[in-house]
């Protein structure tokens, strides 16, 4: 994660440095400008990656304090919830938002403060022959006295950036999504129009995100041209010059490359009416989940796969449950490993979705496969403690091969000849 951070803040920094020489350079040629720009800061590159060493490493540290900080709260408060029941537990969870808060905030500041006083380093290390730390020290030196009006300036810079998108997608779900609306449903139609209407926004979001890089470099180019050279701004460029017809033609080439491979790829789907139905927890809505009445009504409701969650009790034995803890469905504050399979099954799971599910039981894995068997898929999902791991994995599987015994018994017994089997009752059911 760190090498991959690393190498993405090189990319950016590389970019911001070569829009740092298009923008303080004279303009007279685009396309020598354009080449020049990236011969110069790619010449630039390992005092940049320094730079981001530097730079992104510093930030990291000052980062890790507050991390550390703000996991110990949230094993004080949350540890023993999971994100899907935060809602059930709102005055935990605002104790924990109160008490983060101020951390976070405090590492804003901190890492705002250190921002501006190292705002100028980029330029200094892009547009001067200055090592990464030589540049950190003179930006501290540059940013004394401004860094009020430089910080106005950026926080400005950024909204405008974060606002924007955000002003896009309200634009194009007002505007474009509701015509969708009004198309037939034919591929032949739906195909190009969803195309068109994922192109079109896609481009705009490029857009924009283009206009907000470019006007972040041309940010540090004026405060580095104003406080390290006394200059107001970089020299505008001259009146008559434009892109030219080369240029808007490499741009007009490329939209339609992407589109054409944009148009080959949702061609290539293969468009089905087959869907699986998954059942989460049983039928989670409908029914106490995790649930011998959830599964129950899965099946009533025809789903293909039922979805549940397996805890391991504390004699070894794979029941359904999700929490780690009995207090959200029961009340009780014991860990669910803390308990036998004898005590799991004296909890009433069921009381608090609705009167008609008083006392339904905590079920184990092998109930749940009989009561599925032939009839719909499990998918397991494997909740065990830290270093239970293996333990859970190997009980799981050990319920498995014994599921799959009885039904190998069954098979056997539907495809022998009825006179060569004795009349005994079956003490399962296949």
């Amino acid at each position: 994660m760190l090498v991959g951070l690393g190498l993405t803040f090189v990319i950016i920094y590389w970019q911001q440095a070569g829009m740092l020489q298009v923008a303080v350079r004279p303009r007279d040629n685009h396309y020598r400008l354009a080449l020049e720009a990236l011969w110069l800061s790619t010449r630039r590159l390992p005092a940049l990656a320094g730079l981001v060493f530097l730079q992104v490493g510093t930030h990291l540290l000052l980062l890790a304090p507050f991390m550390a900080a703000l996991a110990w709260l949230y094993d004080e408060w949350l540890g023993v919830l999971t994100p899907t029941i935060y809602s059930m537990y709102a005055p935990v969870l605002w104790y924990f938002i109160g008490c983060a808060l101020p951390l976070v905030i405090a590492w804003i500041w901190a890492a705002s403060w250190l921002y501006l006083r190292w705002l100028l380093a980029l330029p200094l290390v892009a547009l001067e022959r200055c090592s990464p730390l030589q540049a950190l020290k003179r930006s501290v030196s540059l940013t004394r006295g401004w860094r009020r009006s430089i910080g106005a300036a950026v926080l400005l810079l950024l909204l405008i950036i974060i606002s924007l998108p955000l002003l896009i997608t309200l634009l194009f779900d007002r505007l474009f999504t509701p015509l969708l609306w009004w198309l037939p449903e034919h591929n032949a139609v739906l195909i190009p129009a969803m195309l068109s209407y994922l192109l079109g926004y896609v481009l705009v979001t490029l857009a924009i995100t283009f206009i907000g890089i470019a006007a972040n470099a041309l940010l540090s180019a004026c405060l580095y041209m104003q406080l390290a050279h006394q200059e107001p701004r970089p020299a505008a460029p001259p009146e008559d010059t434009n892109a030219g017809r080369l240029a808007w033609a490499v741009e007009l080439s490329v939209l339609v490359f992407a589109g054409l491979q944009a148009w080959w790829i949702l061609n290539s789907f293969e468009i089905r009416d087959n869907v699986a139905v998954i059942a989460h927890r049983g039928s989670s809505m409908v029914a106490p989940e995790n649930t011998l009445a959830a599964l129950e009504q899965s099946l009533l409701d025809g789903a293909h796969y039922i979805e549940i969650d397996v805890r391991l009790s504390s004699d070894q034995q794979v029941m359904l449950y999700h929490d780690r803890s009995m207090a959200r469905l029961t009340g009780d504050s014991r860990e669910f490993g803390e308990l036998t399979r004898e005590q799991l099954s004296q909890f009433d799971v069921g009381s608090w979705f609705g009167d008609a599910f008083q006392n339904e039981a905590i079920p184990g894995l092998d109930e749940a496969l009989e009561r599925v068997r032939g009839k719909a898929g499990l998918m397991i999902d494997i909740k065990p403690l830290p270093g239970q791991e293996q333990t859970l994995a190997n009980a799981v599987i050990d319920t498995l091969d014994a599921e799959s015994d009885v039904r190998y018994r069954c098979w056997a017994t539907s495809t022998m000849p009825s006179m060569a089997m004795p009349t005994v009752a079956s003490p399962t059911r296949c």
